[in-house]
């Protein structure tokens, strides 16, 4: 089985480089290959401006930023305790799943 498993991954990657196209970007916006036109007027800017309404309600003023971002190890710590407590709790319904089992309540 994993010789089928590793023959089928070489023949994927083998395919896509052998297969595959190199892209390019276009830089005339004539048109597009399914037929999809611009015109000058389609990307002119508005003649009038956006008027922004004035608010009703003065704005509130953002508070200071406090402190820092947590460093790499504060995350990585934060999330090898949020795969303990997930495993623990997986190991929590298991055990209590088996017991119910063992027990004959189901």
């Amino acid at each position: 089985m994993k010789k089928f498993v590793m023959g089928l991954l070489f023949f994927m990657i083998t395919s896509g480089l052998f297969s595959g196209k190199i892209a390019e970007a276009k830089t005339n916006f004539d048109g597009t290959d399914v037929g999809i036109s611009f015109t000058v007027s389609d990307l002119a800017e508005p003649e009038q401006p956006l008027l922004i309404p004035e608010e009703p309600f003065p704005s509130i003023p953002n508070p200071k930023p406090i402190g820092r971002l947590p460093s790499t190890g504060g995350l990585i710590t934060s999330l090898i305790l949020t795969l303990i407590g997930f495993s623990l709790l997986i190991i929590f319904i298991g055990v209590f799943s088996l017991r119910n089992i063992i027990l004959g309540k189901i």
